[in-house]
């Protein structure tokens, strides 16, 4: 069946594949460089599916984010998906994330909107 003039399982293929070689590219990264990725695009088209899928198989996190979130609410969502209380300023927050990314090598973020 057709959404917007593309087939909804080549559509739902397409994003899988090109998210996952996103992530590898991030994963495979020079260590100086930010390992996040973020997905974005037009409803319906399997980009949290696509993370849900992705974030399972590579061992990423995956933090599906609301439009209206400020900065700290992220953190504080990718903290709680992390397994972690989140601090009390945001400063703190970042250092936990930070920390906690840097725990496990050769890890990723993936964030879908």
């Amino acid at each position: 069946m057709a959404k917007n003039g593309l087939d909804v399982n080549t559509a739902g293929l397409n994003i899988v594949m090109l998210a996952m070689g996103c992530l590898k590219r991030i994963m495979e990264r020079r260590e100086h460089l930010p390992g996040m990725a973020v997905l974005y695009g037009f409803s319906g088209y399997g980009k949290s599916t696509a993370a849900a899928y992705i974030s399972n198989k590579m061992n990423a996190y995956y933090v599906e984010c609301k439009s209206v979130w400020s900065k700290r609410a992220f953190m504080e969502n990718a903290l709680k998906v992390m397994g972690i209380v989140p601090a009390k300023t945001s400063s703190d927050m970042l250092d936990q994330i930070c920390e906690q990314l840097a725990k496990r090598q050769g890890f990723s973020c993936l964030c879908s909107r």
